[in-house]
């Protein structure tokens, strides 16, 4: 019959809905962990510009109309960033998953900051 060939195909017991939930939440910050070491290197990138930053030699345009100039927005995104890895893997650390489920609320909108 079928469940006697699911019994016999695999060795480990299927996951109840508990056991999943708890994998669950054990797990909630191995997706964080990949965004924010995937984005570090960016946002240090984003500090070192903006401190090396000279306007006279530059190749971008600095006639046109900006509500927020480049060294600027680069510094706060780049801070931003780095803050919030720091941020995350003290929570990590820690083992608080509170922070780790604000920190996971708090990427949503970080997304959509970096995509404007």
């Amino acid at each position: 019959s079928l469940k006697n060939l699911y019994s016999m195909s695999s060795a480990v017991p299927p996951l109840t809905r508990q056991q999943s939930v708890q994998q669950l939440e054990e797990n909630q910050g191995s997706i964080g962990v990949c965004w924010s070491c995937w984005l570090l290197p960016a946002a240090i990138t984003a500090v070192i510009i903006a401190s090396q930053y000279n306007p006279s030699t530059t190749s971008c345009d600095t006639n046109g109309y900006y509500i927020i100039d480049l060294p600027t927005f680069l510094f706060i995104a780049g801070g931003i960033q780095i803050g919030f890895t720091i941020l995350y893997f003290l929570g990590l650390f820690y083992n608080n998953s509170k922070c780790i489920s604000i920190m996971n609320g708090l990427s949503c909108c970080l997304i959509i900051f970096y995509l404007i």
